[in-house]
């Protein structure tokens, strides 16, 4: 009976550990919203203005790098402008969330969530009109995605969020104003 009960315990141990570690997901913004939910059950943040600053400095750091991408491999200098200009608005709205974040004793991720850099590692394997396109595509759509989450915040009941929200939401408009414009010309 014993070496019965030793199998099915080791087997139980096995399962559990297996669970355990794919539940325990290596990206850089789950573990950040997952620290801001503990903290939030501790009643020391607003969980969902933790996970907005959280998702918001995800989006600045993967707007950066492919801004950086844009601004080096684009064959069309309208993309490698606006790549650049990605770059230093994005480094500095990366740098208020931080200052932000650090006010509230809100977690923010070291790093660009696994979708992110995803699609940044997919974007590198692009090039000439392909990247372009590509790179287009995704700026509006996360810029799209961006503006109805800084609307959304701009009505958090905290007023630094709501006020953080307020102030760089025209920022993200024009970003997203000027990559239409440039699909525009591009086709």
């Amino acid at each position: 009976m014993k070496p019965v009960i030793v199998i099915v315990s080791t087997i139980i141990s096995l399962t559990t550990i297996s669970y355990t570690s794919r539940s325990q997901s290596t990206d850089a913004v789950e573990q950040a919203e997952r620290s801001n939910d503990r903290k939030s059950d501790d009643k020391e943040v607003n969980e969902e203005d933790a996970n907005f600053l959280a998702r918001v400095a995800d989006g600045r750091m993967a707007d950066l790098q492919q801004g950086k991408l844009a601004s080096e491999k684009s064959a069309n200098g309208l993309i490698r402008d606006y790549g650049k200009l990605m770059m230093k608005d994005q480094q500095m709205l990366l740098a208020q969330v931080k200052l932000l974040a650090a006010t509230k004793n809100v977690t923010l991720p070291d790093n660009m969530s696994e979708g992110k850099s995803d699609e940044r590692t997919d974007l590198v394997k692009e090039s000439g009109k392909s990247f372009d396109k590509k790179f287009v595509d995704i700026m509006i759509s996360e810029h799209e995605r961006d503006i109805s989450s800084f609307e959304e915040a701009a009505q958090s009941s905290d007023r630094k969020i709501s006020q953080f929200a307020e102030k760089y939401l025209p920022l993200l408009e024009s970003h997203l104003e000027k990559i239409k414009d440039i699909k525009d010309q591009m086709q």
